[in-house]
């Protein structure tokens, strides 16, 4: 499965690097799948680390909202990743 910390490290083994785009691809596609919504809740708080209730006073909505919407991204990306055969 896609690891989020590589998009992040300094310095990248070889291999790392060369599969980089093809990573960099995938998560993108995967991301398309997203409402607008969803995608930059679901960035927030994986890339960025932001807490539900960080991302809900941001945007003026309950966290109850933000749950709701980063859960059905869960299931969307989850759904994305096996229909492109990656299970795990």
């Amino acid at each position: 499965m896609f690891d989020i910390e590589l998009l992040v490290k300094e310095e990248l083994e070889e291999e790392e690097r060369q599969a980089l785009p093809k990573t960099m691809d995938v998560v993108l596609g995967i991301l398309d799948v997203l409402t607008d919504t969803q995608r930059s809740r679901y960035v927030k708080h994986i890339a960025y680390g932001m807490t539900v209730r960080d991302i809900a006073a941001e945007e003026g909505c309950s966290h109850v909202s933000v749950v709701e919407s980063l859960e059905s991204a869960k299931k969307r990306i989850a759904k994305e990743l096996k229909k492109r055969g990656y299970e795990g």
